[in-house]
This record gives C-alpha cells, sequence and structure tokens, in this order.
C-alpha cells in the first residue's frame, strides 16, 4: 500500500508508503461550550473511516485528538448559567464523546486536554517571547506575525485584504490587528492561571501547538481539520511552531475536510442554523450520516438538506436489503454463471489510496449490490455469499455498523404462506389483500423464482 494525500498547503499529492512506523494524525477536536452538530460530525466520520482504513492495510496510526476545554465561549456560557467553566466543560465534553460512540466513532487514540498542558503552554510563549515572535502589552503576549513571512499561505489569504475588517483581540497596544494572542491577561475574572506575564489564560492557537509539539515533535505525519479552521487558526499553528523550532514543514500533510452547507450557508452555531448529532440521529441512522458523509469526497463541500438525508437514508436501506436478499438466494444453492469480483476489490482500494476517494470507492461496493441484485439467481452461490461478504467487510473498513440478520415474525411468514396458497388457487384478490397488510406493518414481499422473498423495510 502507498497512499497518496493532496496536501492543502501546497495543493501536491504527497505519497504515505506502507510502514511499520506508526503515521503520527492530529485532528482538531470540539470547543467543549455546546452539543456537537452534524457539521462537526462530517470532519470526524471522515478521519474516522480515513484511520479505519489505515489500519485495516496493515498501517499503524496514532490518532490524536484534542479538547479544548479553556477557551472564552466556555467561559462566557459558565459566566450565563453562574456555574464554574470546568461544570460546562466536562458536560459538553462527555456529550461529545456520548455522540461519537452513537456515530460509531472509534479511532482515535487519545483526547488530550488543553488545562492538562498549561505549564508546558507558558514555556512554549517563553521560547518565542526569547527568539523575539512575541511580544507584551497591557492586555496579554502576542505572536508578531510579519517576523513569520509564511503566515498566509495556507489559506491562501491577502492579507492586506483581511486587516481593515479584522475585529478579533482588539487591543490598541498590538503592532498589526492580526497578531493573535498568546496569552490573555485577565484581572480579577476566572479561570486564570499565574505565568511570567501576570495571571490570565492561554490563546486558543497555542494550546493545539503545545499538545502536537509534546506528544508528536515539532514535526509530523499529518495535521486535520475543518477547511474553516485554515485561517487563522492552522495558520496560527504553523507559525507557532516553526518559529519555536526553527523546522520547516511542520507536518508532512495538511488534510482539509469541506464545509457543511445548509440552504447554500455554512452550518455553524454562531449563525444557529445548526443540527445537532442527536437531533439528526432522532429521524435517521448513524449509517445514513456516515453514507451523506462518505458519498462525497473529504474536501468537497456538502450541501445538506432533508432530500439528501433521505437519499442517504435509502442507500443504507438497499444495503441492508441486500445483505438479507443475497442469503435469500444463495440459499436456493444455484449453480451456473461466476462472479469474479477481483476488479471491484482492487479498484476500491485504489480509490481509497487516491486521496481517500471514498464515493469512488463506495461506487464499487453499489456496484456489486446492483449486479447481484439484477442477476442473483442465474449466480454461482458461493459466489455470492462471497460478494456479500466483501460488501459488508467493506462498508465495515469504513465504519458503517454492519447489516442485522433479519427475523422475520411468525404472524408476518403465514400470512405469506396464506397469500402463496391464494395465488396458486388464482384467489389474486385476497393475495393483494394479505400483500397490503403485510406492508401496512412495515415488510415488503418480492416474489421470485425460489418463492417470496420476505424483508422489513426499515
Amino acid at each position: 500500500m502507498s497512499i497518496h494525500i493532496t496536501d492543502s498547503l501546497t495543493g501536491k499529492s504527497i505519497p504515505f508508503p506502507k510502514t511499520k512506523k506508526p503515521v503520527r494524525l492530529f485532528v482538531c477536536g470540539p470547543t467543549v461550550y455546546d452539543h456537537s452538530h452534524i457539521g462537526h460530525a462530517r470532519t470526524y466520520i471522515a478521519f474516522d473511516a480515513f484511520v479505519r482504513f489505515l489500519r485495516w492495510e496493515k498501517q499503524p496510526v496514532v490518532y490524536i485528538q484534542n479538547i479544548t476545554d479553556v477557551d472564552d465561549k466556555i467561559i462566557a456560557r459558565a459566566a450565563e448559567r453562574g456555574v464554574a467553566y470546568t461544570a460546562i466543560a466536562r458536560r459538553y465534553e462527555r456529550a461529545y464523546h456520548a455522540a461519537e460512540k452513537k456515530l460509531g466513532i472509534a479511532s482515535v487514540d487519545e483526547y488530550p486536554r488543553a488545562s492538562s498542558y498549561l505549564k508546558e503552554i507558558i514555556a512554549l510563549i517563553e521560547t518565542l517571547v526569547a527568539k523575539g515572535y512575541a511580544y507584551q502589552t497591557d492586555h496579554g503576549v502576542y505572536f508578531e506575525i510579519k517576523k513569520f513571512p509564511r503566515y498566509g499561505e495556507l489559506s491562501r489569504q491577502n492579507l492586506d485584504a483581511v486587516r481593515p475588517g479584522w475585529r478579533v483581540e482588539i487591543d490598541p497596544q498590538k503592532k498589526d490587528p492580526l497578531d493573535f494572542a498568546l496569552w490573555k491577561k485577565t484581572k480579577g475574572e476566572k479561570p486564570a492561571w499565574q505565568s511570567p506575564w501576570g495571571a490570565g489564560r492561554p490563546g486558543w492557537h497555542i494550546e493545539d501547538t503545545d499538545i502536537t509539539q509534546k506528544l508528536f515533535g515539532v514535526q509530523y505525519d499529518i495535521h486535520g481539520g475543518a477547511s474553516e479552521l485554515k485561517f487563522p487558526h492552522h495558520e496560527s499553528e504553523i507559525a507557532q511552531q516553526e518559529a519555536a523550532s526553527g523546522r520547516h514543514p511542520m507536518v508532512k500533510a495538511w488534510m482539509h475536510t469541506g464545509v457543511l452547507l445548509i440552504n447554500g450557508q455554512k452550518m455553524s452555531k454562531s449563525l444557529k442554523n445548526f443540527i445537532t448529532i442527536d437531533e439528526f440521529l432522532s429521524t435517521h441512522s448513524a449509517n445514513a450520516l456516515r453514507y451523506l458523509v462518505l458519498s462525497h469526497h473529504y474536501r468537497s463541500p456538502i450541501d445538506y438538506s432533508a432530500d439528501a438525508a433521505h437519499a442517504a437514508h435509502e442507500a443504507m436501506q438497499s444495503v441492508e436489503r441486500f445483505a438479507a436478499y443475497g442469503a435469500f438466494v444463495a440459499n436456493a444453492k444455484k449453480a451456473e454463471k461466476r462472479l469474479p469480483i477481483t476488479t471491484s476489490q482492487k479498484a476500491f482500494a485504489a480509490a481509497l489510496e487516491n486521496d481517500f476517494n471514498t464515493p469512488a470507492a463506495l461506487a464499487q461496493l453499489f456496484r456489486v449490490i446492483s449486479h447481484i441484485n439484477e442477476n442473483a439467481f442465474s449466480l454461482h452461490y458461493t459466489d455470492l455469499l462471497t460478494a456479500r461478504a466483501w460488501v459488508i467487510q467493506m462498508l465495515a473498513v469504513l465504519g458503517f455498523t454492519p447489516p442485522k440478520s433479519q427475523k422475520i415474525p411468525v404472524a408476518i411468514r403465514r400470512w405469506s404462506k396464506e397469500r402463496e396458497i391464494c395465488r396458486g388457487n388464482k384467489q389474486f384478490m385476497q393475495a393483494d389483500a394479505l400483500r397490503k397488510k403485510i406492508q401496512e406493518v412495515g415488510y415488503t414481499v418480492d416474489d421470485t423464482p425460489i418463492g417470496p422473498f420476505l424483508y422489513h423495510q426499515r
């Protein structure tokens, strides 16, 4: 295996040959001040599937996802509710992990909290100050972006065009509006930690940089996250890490997921147009959301709609029906045409190795599903079972929950038998009434050369 990833920084395809040495992957985790929405899930499902695929290919991976539990949004939410900031942070951290579990996200190795790295963060800021990349004002310590000429390369920003409207961290003593906070001084408010610059708390960008530096070193393999984090968050991570270490590049490749839109707008908490993960799961399955995500290339945007969610639901319904139908037909032990699936197997792996192209990989699975559905009775039963097992296994590789074996209730089977008797006696009105009765309780019945195929339409 040699997977290739399109590096967001250079636009080049970067090879990752298979090695015994683990691939070190860091993905920006949640800021835990509210419930996660399906825009967040888009990123975390994509990377979960990516890591699962690498491990299936026997490529070791160390996957770290941080928890931002020291942040202005958390502190503001705590103040609104009159509780400690830790109460908010821990509540929504637990909610995030619960949502991950519901979505089948199980590939992350470690979730370091920013609050556990305060001493190391302060030491890293001291290094940046000592090297002349940072300066102090009455309000905090800032990184001077003009000292780092490559600032803006990742997001391809025209910084001169950004400056006039920039309103983050207003401080009249800043040398440049785009200089970002490494340390925010506080005046009695909590939380606060002691530092060489007085009581305060770290800026957002420095938290991730310090965590990766301590756990992976100053250079590692892949940094991932949502595309909207490129500027200023990931730009700032690069500047901090490379300025402190003097080594370039910070990572071998950057992977960014495309935005999730709703009615053409970016889904976000600030716009209040978001759908929480739990809200989605109240009407659709976790598999449907995973399909919605993976049927788009990870770098592409997704325009969410009720129709798109329904289409994803229908796609997963077709997988469940295929799994039941394949087993049903294989039991007839037909032995005619052979079904080689080697071409699809190779194409599936090749698609994922080529910049993790999940839409192309899923297309191969559905190609096999379609072929079996159309030609099942002319295929060798062992080939049917082999193809069925391969499709289910490859879906599992991408993190889909395997279809469950359907147990048809006794009453449904009895009605089906009664219907067959009616059909044999040419009592078609009675047979149609029984079919309708079966459908009314959520089951379908398809007539096949080997008898009725009963299926529960979820």
